[in-house]
């Protein structure tokens, strides 16, 4: 297994103290993060282009155009649920609620009408966090540079040979059977105390908390992962 950077492991422990402080053992879900671009359709409809024309004049009398005001009110919500936040000056935000495995997530300025979605996996309890979202009203999608994901996890199957991990939410709803994918060639093993673990010494049933990263195919890498004993 490679051990993970310093900078990368401080990281994903305070992403995992994050979900320790908040979601772990409520039975909240987070998915929080930042918008940090929205790529506008010019001409969707005379309504749209009213209002950009309002929103245009608007920032020429401001005499700058400040690139943060345009990340700020954006509506997010779970859709499907009343789960919802408005983004800050900075297009932060944090979902929280009962929710898990694979919702929609929708976002929604309220200066033009802009809208873009996207979907995701959260672990029941968990917290996900999606890093740079820029939303496209063109397509209607909204991609993250990254997703940060920190949960609590029973393991249900080891491939030592394969170094891949097989868990389940520690707190899903039965009707879940989400299982997760955590990749051992990017990710560290070891006790509280900090004792490194081998994977042929995990047995079934034995709680993990993870930290690390949603890959593109949807497994975890660069995970921190801690061995309940």
């Amino acid at each position: 297994m490679r051990p993970i950077g310093s900078a990368a492991l401080l990281s994903l422990v305070l992403a995992l103290g994050a979900c320790e402080g908040g979601s772990r053992g409520s039975g909240i879900t987070t998915v929080q993060g930042n918008v940090e671009s929205v790529e506008a359709a010019l001409n969707h409809s005379p309504r749209r282009r009213s209002e950009l024309a309002r929103l245009t004049r608007f920032l020429a009398a401001e005499g700058t155009a400040d690139a943060q005001g345009a990340l700020e009110e954006i509506r997010v919500s779970i859709v499907g649920s009343s789960i919802a936040d408005d983004t800050d000056a900075t297009g932060s935000f944090s979902l929280r609620g009962h929710f898990e495995s694979y919702v929609v997530i929708r976002f929604e300025r309220t200066t033009d009408g802009a809208s873009a979605q996207m979907t995701v996996n959260a672990p029941a309890a968990g917290t996900l966090t999606l890093n740079d979202v820029t939303l496209d009203d063109r397509s209607g999608q909204a991609t993250a540079k990254s997703t940060d994901v920190a949960f609590e996890g029973v393991l249900t199957t080891a491939d030592c040979p394969g170094e891949i991990l097989g868990l389940v939410s520690s707190q899903r709803n039965p009707a879940d059977t989400d299982v997760y994918v955590v990749r051992l060639d990017t990710s560290s093993l070891h006790q509280p105390n900090g004792t490194p673990v081998a994977c042929a010494d995990l047995t079934t049933g034995q709680t993990l908390q993870v930290a690390g990263t949603v890959n593109p195919d949807g497994t975890f890498g660069d995970c921190d992962i801690v061995v309940e004993p």
